[in-house]
């Protein structure tokens, strides 16, 4: 399922049936909701294609309460601008890539932290894991990695983490450092807080 409190909390859903063939989407619009992807001059992006996520349906909410510009800035023609990146495959099916804000533009490439991070989690010694981007003079951005190792994991290494990148991601995405933490700040919902690294 997809959704934000804008939204009155959904947007999609991914059908038990489809499960299995549809891995990593979170499904087609429910009843009621249009869902397009945009790029950034808002024309309606061609299929695989990466843009952002603009939803119109009853359940969007009228605006943010006593927050105007906000609110121009979200909505346009009863469009909301979710701030969230994805793709509709050739079946009309959605898949999330990221947050419009934490892109990290590297030598003109776009890389989505939360798909590194997704990449990551799967390595069995990894607890938990942040990607951000950091300032850098020759390519203005590159992603750093911060992450918690499993208690059970012992004498790992920088190394290790950037060879197992190699195997499972392309080269540009894999971040430059890999920082070992024993914790990352979160919000009270649980999420982590990313601001504070950039």
């Amino acid at each position: 399922m997809y959704g934000q409190t804008e939204t009155s909390t959904r947007i999609s859903h991914l059908l038990p049936k489809n499960s299995k063939i549809k891995i990593g989407s979170v499904g087609k619009p429910i009843p009621g909701v249009e869902l397009k992807i945009v790029n950034d001059e808002g024309k309606e992006a061609q299929i695989e294609e990466i843009g952002e996520i603009i939803v119109k349906g009853s359940n969007i909410m009228k605006g943010y309460y006593k927050r105007n510009e906000l609110t121009q800035q979200s909505i346009h023609d009863g469009w909301l601008f979710t701030g969230d990146m994805g793709k509709l495959d050739r079946d009309g099916f959605l898949y999330i890539v990221g947050r419009k804000k934490n892109v990290i533009i590297k030598g003109g490439m776009n890389i989505y932290p939360e798909e590194i991070e997704e990449i990551i989690l799967l390595n069995p010694i990894v607890e938990e894991v942040c990607v951000y981007g950091e300032s850098n003079e020759l390519l203005g951005e590159v992603p750093i990695a911060r992450v918690i190792l499993k208690s059970n994991a012992v004498n790992i290494k920088e190394d290790d983490l950037k060879r197992y990148c190699f195997r499972n991601m392309t080269s540009f995405k894999i971040p430059d450092r890999f920082e070992f933490v024993t914790e990352l700040p979160k919000t009270d919902s649980g999420k982590i807080i990313r601001t504070p690294f950039q």
